[in-house]
């Protein structure tokens, strides 16, 4: 789950992080109110504490939180 300033460019840059890391996206949610987006990614495999590093890094990132849904 991320949070970031609205403006061009940030979807393709924390798709890009996570196809660089070899993690493909299953499903993208992306909804704004105003100037802020919230993003909700679910991925076919684990995202690395390096990998939410990276997307920290990303300029207009807001906040980055992991959540693990346990396997039933």
């Amino acid at each position: 789950m991320l949070s970031n300033k609205n403006v061009p460019n940030i979807i393709a840059q924390i798709s890009s992080a996570l196809a660089e890391n070899k993690i493909n996206i299953s499903e993208y949610f992306n909804k704004h109110r105003n100037e802020v987006a919230y993003n909700l990614i679910d991925t076919d495999s684990d995202i690395s504490e390096d990998v939410v590093k990276k997307l920290k890094t990303i300029a207009g990132i807001i906040s980055v939180r992991k959540i693990e849904i346990p396997k039933v």
